[in-house]
């Protein structure tokens, strides 16, 4: 390992770590919104979490921004189709959790139970972004 890919890895993997725990926080903030739990499983579900965003990010972010630093071509490289439905879910569960609060606030879903229209509200994320997904970033296909 060169001076160069050191360099890179001691900025890129801190940044994985704190990215991890903010992801986390947000998730653990929604669950904590939807279903009451001890404190032994709630910190046990919130360290599995950050240990998985932190193997996602390590494993498959931290390389492919090492190819962008360094100014390599990512000819034939493509975002997977699973990978993509994988961040519609990510994304669609943490526009859901930052939004629940403001749920109350809106009245054509005041008559619908309170799970129903969490529910809603994640569909709704999930198309949009599934939208912009595959529209814009055309997963499966080389860029």
């Amino acid at each position: 390992m060169d001076a160069r890919t050191f360099r890179y890895y001691l900025w890129a993997w801190p940044m994985v770590l704190a990215c991890s725990a903010f992801y986390t926080v947000i998730v653990m903030v929604g669950l904590k919104e939807l279903i009451t739990l001890e404190d032994t499983y709630f910190y046990a579900i919130g360290i599995t979490l950050y240990v998985i965003f932190c193997f996602c990010g390590l494993r498959y972010y931290a390389p492919k921004m090492k190819k962008i630093e360094f100014g390599e071509t990512l000819e034939g490289r493509y975002t997977s189709v699973r990978a993509s439905r994988i961040a519609i879910g990510v994304g669609a569960l943490i526009g859901t959790v930052l939004f629940i609060p403001q749920l109350d606030k809106i009245t054509c879903l005041s008559d619908v139970p309170r799970w129903g229209a969490i529910s809603l509200l994640f569909i709704a994320f999930a198309a949009a972004i599934a939208v912009f997904s595959h529209c814009v970033w055309k997963p499966g296909r080389g860029r």
